[in-house]
């Protein structure tokens, strides 16, 4: 057992030129442990993470790691025994908890901002602010470990940027302290707001909110592995054994490819454009045509007036899209358009990571977009406050920029 007496200040990790990038496969769900177990998995050092978790006073805890078999796949599982303290912690306690336990600073702000984030979550749930939300399971001493752990352990391993898939859910009911919940839970679909989300007919909790807020607040996208040179594979089991999938996560650790690096952090891909001539249909058409297409799956739509080879005035309608959706876009442009040929091109996207925030103007939410060159006011959310305050868009931008540029640095 760890015990809860020190007081020594933390030393900053020391830091090589070195930095990695890490991708969560969430492809059987996730969850702290499971996340914690990956990395120790691939090669962060248990003592020297135990030696930065030593100084969290939570009582007598500890913190072990066994390797398991899922569907013959060798995994760490992780198991944090613990004397439980019966503490309802509140977001306060949380954080003052992590100021004494004297952690680097980056363990201790990325540790905080997840808090934040799951105590946001549950206080919209229960309409309460955040700072009167008590934790209950997830103020528990094995959260904390998990949460405080996996931010060390991907310091140790000198990771830079995280990236992960799209997360799956199950469905059914859930056993909680609040009693029986939906799946995915409540707290699980508030905190993965702007995150693709892809559910199963497997009725277990795939996706718990620890897993959840860990992937909400380290990774800057979500989607296919980004381009590396591999280093590291890790994969971390969780408790249960489920008979359809094989209980895992994954993470693969390695140098950022040019994805990465070309244009700052930006993310490549492959798409699809598909293109058509028209100068037999209606601007109504048109218009209906373009919502269509970006309602089942196109990135992007747009429609270039053109003059066509028998010198009457038409137009060239393009959608911008992904691999998956090529078939369904195909039969729906013949559908609307009564269009007897499609060009396809195979394109590549560079694509900018952003994270999505929301911010508050006059009592009302706006959702904003930031990068790394510029932030972005979601004009939707804007249209619905100017209506309500009877304000000018302009000054609707105005605020929320202004609220953005203000918020508290976690």
């Amino acid at each position: 057992m760890c015990s809860s007496s020190n007081t020594t200040p933390k030393k900053e990790l020391s830091k090589s030129d070195n930095s990695l990038t890490a991708w969560f496969n969430c492809f059987s769900g996730f969850s702290g442990d499971m996340a914690l177990g990956c990395l120790i998995d691939a090669g962060a050092d248990l003592k020297e993470l135990k030696d930065i978790l030593s100084g969290l006073k939570i009582g007598r805890w500890s913190l072990d790691a066994e390797q398991v078999e899922r569907n013959s796949v060798k995994a760490t599982k992780i198991n944090v025994g613990y004397e439980k303290d019966q503490a309802a912690r509140k977001l306060k306690d949380i954080l003052l908890l992590l100021e004494e336990a004297k952690l680097p600073t980056s363990i201790a702000d990325k540790a905080a901002f997840a808090f934040h984030k799951l105590a946001e979550a549950e206080g919209k749930i229960h309409n309460k602010d955040k700072f009167d939300v008590h934790f209950h399971e997830l103020g528990g001493q094995d959260t904390i470990v998990d949460i405080v752990g996996t931010v060390a352990a991907l310091e140790i391993l000198e990771i830079k940027d995280v990236y992960s898939s799209p997360v799956r859910t199950g469905y059914g009911t859930i056993n909680t302290d609040h009693g029986v919940i939906t799946n995915p839970g409540p707290a699980v679909l508030e905190i993965l707001k702007d995150i693709p989300i892809q559910g199963t007919d497997i009725e277990e909790e795939l996706i718990t909110p620890t897993g959840a807020v860990l992937l909400a607040t380290l990774a800057k996208a979500f989607g296919p592995m980004p381009e590396m040179s591999l280093k590291r594979v890790g994969y971390g089991a969780g408790s249960k054994i489920i008979p359809k999938i094989p209980n895992l996560a994954q993470v693969v650790i390695g140098k950022p490819g040019p994805d990465q690096t070309t244009g700052g952090g930006s993310i490549y891909s492959q798409m699809f454009v598909l293109e058509t001539n028209l100068d037999d249909i209606t601007g109504e058409n048109l218009s209906f045509c373009l919502q269509s297409c970006l309602e089942n799956g196109a990135l992007d739509a747009w429609i270039t007036p053109a003059v066509m080879k028998k010198g009457r005035p038409g137009n060239v309608f393009c959608c911008l899209i992904k691999k998956d959706s090529l078939e369904v876009l195909l039969e729906l442009l013949f559908d609307i358009t009564g269009t007897f040929g499609i060009r396809v091109r195979e394109v590549g996207r560079y694509e900018l990571s952003r994270h999505f925030e929301t911010v508050s103007v006059s009592g009302y939410e706006i959702r904003v977009k930031s990068s790394r060159n510029r932030i972005k006011v979601e004009y939707d959310d804007v249209k619905t406050v100017s209506r309500q305050l009877r304000k000018p868009p302009q000054e609707i931008i105005r605020l929320a920029e202004s609220a953005w540029h203000n918020r508290p640095q976690i």
